[in-house]
């Protein structure tokens, strides 16, 4: 089965948002950066590759790993949080993009019927900015956060929650992601998935999913009317 022919069959979408519905990679590592090395630590894109799509406080539990020192991680995340939410204020949609057909395709999908939710590492506070700012958030009538679980991606925590709000069996769902973590942790779950590439974070992993698109303007034809 092509996966136009799939994503018409399944009944319930769950998206990841940094990534996948938004690009802000570019501004999540440098504002992880500017907190490590704020603090006297190097940092590389390879290592924040390496914990995209786990929850920010988990990623610099597993930075720190790596270094033999005795950094609070309540400290990083404030500087992370300063840092980052000064620069979405300031230009949100300078800083943040949404991805290529993205929102015509959450539109469509929601007018046909499919079940929408939102399986995001990101805290709840912030993913309602961001939708909000795009005027996505009315879609996805279920959204689990960062709040909402006790495990991070790649743990299937996360999407097994969206799963079961959706009210739906796992062959009726297929989630769209970009991580390696996030990709692994759907594939846990048994839930299909998408993988949403970006040359240059994800080019190589991106692979680990189901499926691959480059973008959502190549599955809009699945929608009536397009």
């Amino acid at each position: 089965m092509n996966l136009n022919e799939l994503l018409k069959n399944k009944k319930g979408y769950i998206f990841d948002v940094d990534g996948t519905i938004v690009d802000l990679e570019e501004l999540n590592f440098q504002a992880t950066k500017y907190a490590l090395e704020s603090a006297g630590l190097p940092f590389s894109r390879e290592l924040y590759i390496a914990q995209a799509g786990v929850a920010i406080h988990k990623a610099f539990e597993n930075i720190l790993n790596n270094y033999n020192v005795g950094l609070q991680i309540s400290e990083l995340l404030k500087v992370f949080r300063v840092y980052k939410t000064s620069k979405l204020r300031t230009d949100l949609k300078g800083y943040v993009k949404l991805k290529p057909g993205v929102a015509d395709f959450i539109k469509k999908a929601s007018e046909s019927g499919k079940k929408l939710a939102v399986a995001t590492s990101a805290r709840r506070e912030f993913l309602e900015f961001v939708l909000t700012a795009f005027e996505l958030l009315k879609y996805f009538p279920i959204t689990i956060t960062a709040d909402d679980i006790t495990k991070s991606k790649p743990d299937p925590e996360i999407f097994l929650k969206a799963q079961t709000a959706l009210a739906l069996p796992k062959a009726d769902c297929i989630v769209f992601e970009d991580s390696k973590n996030g990709i692994l942790g759907a594939k846990a779950a048994g839930i299909a998935c998408i993988g949403i590439k970006t040359d240059r974070w994800n080019k190589d992993i991106v692979n680990l999913a189901d499926y691959v698109i480059n973008d959502y303007t190549t599955i809009l034809t699945i929608f009536p009317g397009r």
